[in-house]
């Protein structure tokens, strides 16, 4: 402190002077630090670093057995095995044995004797490290080789993270942390992977469930198509049936028949357009009601229940003209030049009579 206060005085008297001074000091206290950072740092040779390797072993076998022998402070110092860098020289630290004794003299003796296990293996591979000859010319021959190895420019080529990979490695971190999550979650509360086991289990049967109902369910749209295509062919021929029927009694003169015939093949062509439900208690006057009003399908139908209402019921005369008016309304009608739908009220009306 006197030799700083002389400094600074000359410093104030001699500004020159006092600069240089001031850069003295400064690396004399830089010598300072240096030395008590390196203080607790000796060299060593190979045979000395063996030697603390196996007074480790020692003292972690002693640890392992009792609590009271785990004393960090019997822990050797750090130590420069040769010098570092040149002709297989490294340094040595012994941080970690310290902090695994301290550790290991608080814990349970479970807890203990796998912390000494860990650090006994470590040990044992710096064993492995130094070789088992006495000598150290093979490690330090060894060591220099690698050293060689590592120094060729293979080793020295470093390529920067891409984005995906940066990506990649936050979401597998992000993964690693939610499954350590659910392992302690199992292990604070073991009943819950039970609970998951059962949930997951019912979650990929109503899964199954669903996917086979659905699959059941196109099925039989597909039937109910299929059905209804046959149904619609199966009209559609019954009604062309009545048609050949009436031309047949037309070719025979049998007029009263051949307008039965193209009533029928009417009735039946418009139940296969769906313009209503079969219902055979419906009465001639009613189908025509079914159909949307004034429409060109109400009208043909209309004309043509008019003729069969008076040749049939009526039991009237039937001429070639007559069935031919009769012929053309059920040809506009089956070629579809009088379709249209059928009136919303009355196909209400005529599903509530099916119903």
């Amino acid at each position: 402190m006197r030799a700083g206060r002389m400094m600074l005085q000359v410093s104030e008297r001699h500004e020159p002077v006092g600069w240089r001074l001031r850069f003295v000091a400064a690396g004399m206290l830089l010598c300072a630090c240096a030395g008590s950072a390196v203080a607790g740092v000796r060299t060593a040779s190979v045979e000395q670093f063996r030697a603390d390797v196996t007074a480790m072993q020692g003292l972690v076998a002693a640890c392992s057995a009792n609590a009271a022998a785990c004393d960090a402070k019997a822990v050797s110092a750090d130590e420069d095995v040769g010098k570092p860098g040149v002709d297989g020289g490294f340094a040595m630290h012994w941080k970690w044995m310290r902090d695994a004794l301290d550790t290991a003299a608080k814990a349970k003796p479970a807890d203990r004797a796998t912390a000494m296990k860990v650090a006994e293996t470590r040990l044992e591979e710096l064993t492995q490290e130094i070789g088992a000859s006495p000598g150290g010319g093979d490690f330090a021959k060894q060591r220099g080789l690698a050293n060689s190895i590592l120094a060729r420019p293979e080793f020295h080529g470093t390529t920067e993270p891409s984005a995906w990979d940066r990506f990649m490695a936050r979401f597998w971190r992000g993964v690693g942390h939610l499954l350590d999550g659910v392992t302690a979650l199992g292990n604070a509360a073991p009943w819950m992977s039970t609970v998951l086991g059962w949930a997951l289990f019912l979650g990929a049967a109503a899964l199954l469930g669903f996917f086979v109902l659905r699959a059941f369910s196109r099925q039989r749209l597909r039937v109910a198509l299929a059905e209804g295509a046959a149904h619609a062919t199966a009209w559609d021929r019954e009604s062309t049936d009545w048609a050949r029927l009436a031309d047949a009694r037309a070719a025979e003169g049998d007029w009263r028949e051949a307008v039965h015939g193209l009533y029928w093949a009417a009735i039946v062509h418009l139940e296969a357009k769906r313009s209503w439900r079969h219902n055979p208690s419906r009465t001639p006057r009613e189908y025509v009601r079914l159909l949307k009003a004034g429409s060109p399908q109400q009208r043909a139908l209309g004309g043509l229940t008019k003729i069969f209402e008076r040749v049939w019921y009526g039991f009237g005369e039937a001429s070639d003209a007559e069935y031919g008016r009769a012929r053309s309304m059920y040809d506009g009608l089956a070629s579809g030049a009088a379709d249209a739908p059928a009136a919303p009220d009355a196909t209400a009306a005529a599903e509530r009579e099916s119903a």
